[in-house]
């Protein structure tokens, strides 16, 4: 976990900094060892962070009985964008009616799984990503393709550039968030094989300054 806070610090800088991470990471796997109410699992696996917690999950508690409810399995898929990449691009009606009628399994189902989160873990890799169906550890620069792509020989702005990689991962069917585009667009401009003028990781002040602009090299 401190490996991982000095990147954020240093590749995705946020005010007040990440020193908060792992302690509202134990938090949260403390509530869940007091709560001993009926527990309800809500699952998109195609969500590389939603699988993630369901695998680490099954390593903390793996004899604690809960269902499974994995809303893709339910509902249709979208005629354009296919199905949920993850449940916050599901509606509130949507979500009614997963809760009210979707299939529920038991996590017993998926005891094979466990001990896999442990596995990935070990392998420490900075990123992790589903790949027919598993997760599995990715190098930190997986999603570079998709961001020198959509750069243009052209000056264009940052967000530009990092809205249209985005568009191109949810094409493909791949959950990837914004944050982590900016802070690879930063190291791709940090490595000469885009240009910029601006700090691009400051985009969330862009309406108090001028926009970030970037190239692709001539």
């Amino acid at each position: 976990m401190e490996e991982r806070v000095a990147y954020f610090d240093k590749e995705c800088p946020i005010y007040g900094g990440w020193d908060w991470l792992p302690g509202s990471h134990e938090d949260f796997w403390g509530t869940l060892v007091e709560e001993t109410v009926e527990r309800l699992i809500w699952l998109v696996p195609n969500s590389s962070s939603e699988l993630a917690a369901y695998l680490a999950y099954l390593d903390r508690f793996p004899d604690v009985p809960a269902d499974v409810m994995r809303p893709n399995d339910y509902l249709k898929p979208h005629p354009i964008h296919g199905p949920h990449l993850g449940l916050g691009s599901m509606n509130a009606e949507e979500m009614a009616r997963v809760l009210k009628e979707a299939p529920r399994r038991s996590i017993a189902a998926d005891h094979a799984l466990i001990g896999r989160w442990q596995e990935l873990v070990e392998e420490n890799a900075m990123l992790r990503v589903v790949e027919r169906g598993a997760l599995t550890s990715a190098p930190i620069d997986h999603f570079d393709q998709f961001i020198l792509a959509a750069t243009p020989p052209d000056w264009t702005k940052a967000v530009r550039v990092v809205g249209n990689a985005l568009g191109a991962t949810i094409d493909e069917q791949i959950h990837v968030s914004s944050d982590l585009l900016f802070s690879r667009l930063a190291a791709l401009v940090r490595s000469g094989a885009i240009e910029a003028q601006g700090d691009v990781l400051r985009w969330t002040e862009e309406q108090k300054r001028e926009p970030a602009l970037v190239r692709r090299p001539a």
